[in-house]
């Protein structure tokens, strides 16, 4: 996990709860008790932070009673006017409205689309069959 500065308070701020919570005890009752891995524990409160991944960071944080940070969102730079986050794409120099972010839906399975296939055939051989 990279600590950027604006990150670099949470961080500390983790570390401290946890070394509070930790206090006088070993690494793994402390991981017992908290319901995570004692080397997980051990490597954040040491400040080896790139043995510890986003989402154990966010059970860390759970399991502490501390809020929720969300997931990361990672979006690169535009590569003409540096602003990262802003847009997507290349905006070449040119203001931008707004993105939009189109997803297409999701691939039935194969057995899904022949049952619905199948049911679509039935419907018409029935509508013919019906005066």
């Amino acid at each position: 996990m990279n600590a950027t500065p604006e990150l670099a308070s949470v961080i500390a701020e983790t570390q401290a709860a946890l070394r509070e919570r930790v206090e006088g005890k070993s690494w793994r009752s402390a991981g017992e008790e908290l319901g995570l891995s004692h080397g997980v524990l051990h490597s954040f409160a040491t400040g080896r932070l790139d043995h510890v991944s986003w989402p154990q960071f966010a059970k860390i944080r759970d399991a502490l009673s501390l809020p929720d940070l969300g997931e990361p969102l990672l979006t690169l730079p535009c590569p003409d006017c540096g602003g990262g986050g802003l847009h997507t794409g290349r905006c070449h120099g040119y203001p931008v409205a707004r993105v939009i972010v189109k997803r297409r839906p999701p691939e039935l399975p194969a057995w899904l689309r022949f049952a619905t296939g199948a049911l679509r055939e039935l419907e018409t051989q029935r509508s013919l069959r019906s005066p």
